[in-house]
């Protein structure tokens, strides 16, 4: 009984001790295991370069006025806040196509280039002291790379003292990245850092592996992209209408508003003409007239002009005021000196300066002027003038003409301008005094009015 009590005491501390042997050997593993990750945790930091008391800057922006690739002359609008007051002396700006990291390469292919290399540029930092104006470094460089500097000790403190809740702003001028690492002419996006310095010298010295102790950091992403076109066509544009237009059309009011409104009568009645006085249009009802003028409305986008112009139809070789088919004495050409005032045709002239051409003098005429130009209520030009010859008052004394001969290449001018024109109207009255001996009849003339304009 007692040597099998012995060997089984035996037994249990033998148990024992490998029970405390494996839990140190679980133990020891574990905290091994705990070592190498405490380790393989820290090789990324210490493989990162270390940048010492750096606060990193806020708010931080940079407007382009231009996202096109290649684009030169591209204002970079720089802003950022810091968030401290030390004094900055230095202060770069690395425009990189890889990273924003501070410390890391500096991919610069295909990338920004043309920063500034001389001169100065001010910053602006609201309630800030010292001196806002630094100088380019000469070691600034055309491939993305800004450094300004100052040390010169201009009165007022060697550098900017900022205010750490107003914007710091500043701007430089640079070509956009003309494409991206692999591809040229290919939009992307690219990277800026920016990084303050309270020693001039450190600043001069960066590099981008080696940035050197600074104050304040950052990086902004920046992206080119391309441009989108729009099109559109606007066609050469020409309206033009003629009509008989009421008595009562005289101010832009009145006016029809475009040729869908213009007036579709095509006929101007100046009544029963005798020697006594001329019949002016518009001719009221109760002396045999229509109450009407004649009208010619213009409208085009052309943007050397228009010119509006007629000719008389020929009824038996002859563009006169006459009864149909009846035949005319004299010219063609001249107020038909020596033309007969007993056929059944009214003389004209097609100057309106002629002696003859006088309606409130006793004598056989016809003609035509354009008494005024009227635009109605929204037109947008006044460019339309009316022709010397034709630019009376629709007063008897003068301004009336009539050119009979026909000629249509070119026809007779009325009016023109040298530029566009939107809804302008030209009021055409005519005018008929009889002689004595012009025989009775049923007179009439027909015109064809011709718009031409020049794109």
């Amino acid at each position: 009984m007692y040597s099998i009590k012995i060997q089984k005491t035996n037994k249990n501390k033998k148990e024992k001790i490998v029970k405390s042997f494996t839990l140190l050997k679980k133990r020891f593993e574990l905290l091994t295991s705990a070592i190498i990750l405490m380790v393989a945790s820290l090789i990324p930091a210490l493989a990162q370069p270390q940048i010492a008391n750096a606060a990193q800057v806020t708010q931080r922006k940079i407007r382009l006025t231009s996202s096109k690739v290649g684009q030169t002359g591209v204002t970079y609008n720089t802003s950022f806040r810091v968030t401290q007051t030390t004094a900055i002396r230095g202060l770069v700006v690395e425009i990189c196509q890889d990273t924003p990291l501070i410390g890391t390469s500096c991919n610069t292919t295909r990338g920004v280039t043309a920063t500034p290399t001389t001169g100065t540029i001010t910053f602006t930092n609201a309630g800030s002291t010292g001196d806002a104006t630094f100088e380019v470094h000469a070691n600034s460089t055309a491939t993305g790379r800004l450094i300004l500097t100052d040390a010169d000790g201009i009165t007022g403190g060697d550098g900017i003292v900022p205010v750490t809740g107003a914007d710091f702003t500043f701007s430089f001028t640079a070509t956009n990245p003309t494409g991206t690492i692999s591809t040229a002419g290919v939009p992307g996006t690219f990277y800026a850092r920016v990084l303050t310095y309270g020693v001039a010298a450190t600043a001069a010295a960066y590099t981008p592996t080696a940035p050197g102790t600074h104050l304040d950091d950052g990086g902004v992403a920046l992206s080119t992209a391309r441009q989108l076109t729009v099109n559109a066509r606007v066609q050469e544009q020409l309206e033009f209408c003629v009509g008989a237009i009421a008595s009562t059309v005289i101010d832009p009011a009145s006016t029809p508003a475009n040729c869908s409104a213009f007036p579709t009568a095509t006929t101007v009645d100046i009544g029963v003409v005798d020697s006594a006085a001329p019949s002016i249009s518009p001719v009221a009802t109760s002396s045999g007239g229509n109450n009407t003028n004649g009208g010619v409305m213009i409208r085009t986008n052309a943007v050397n002009g228009a010119t509006i112009s007629y000719f008389a139809e020929q009824n038996g070789s002859s563009g006169r005021l006459k009864v149909a088919g009846a035949t005319c004495s004299g010219t063609t050409t001249t107020f038909d000196t020596g033309s007969s005032t007993t056929d059944q045709c009214f003389n004209s002239n097609a100057d309106q300066d002629h002696a003859d051409n006088n309606f409130s003098v006793v004598g056989e005429k016809f003609g035509m002027t354009s008494s005024s130009v009227l635009r109605p209520t929204g037109s947008t030009t006044t460019n339309l003038t009316r022709d010397l010859e034709y630019d009376g008052t629709g007063a008897a004394a003068g301004g009336f003409a009539w050119d009979q001969s026909g000629t249509n290449d070119p026809a007779t001018t009325l009016a023109s301008s040298s530029s566009v024109l939107d809804y302008e109207m030209l009021v055409l009255r005519f005018a008929a005094r009889s002689a004595a001996t012009t025989p009775t009849g049923s007179y009439a003339v027909t015109s064809t009015y011709i718009a031409t304009s020049t794109f």
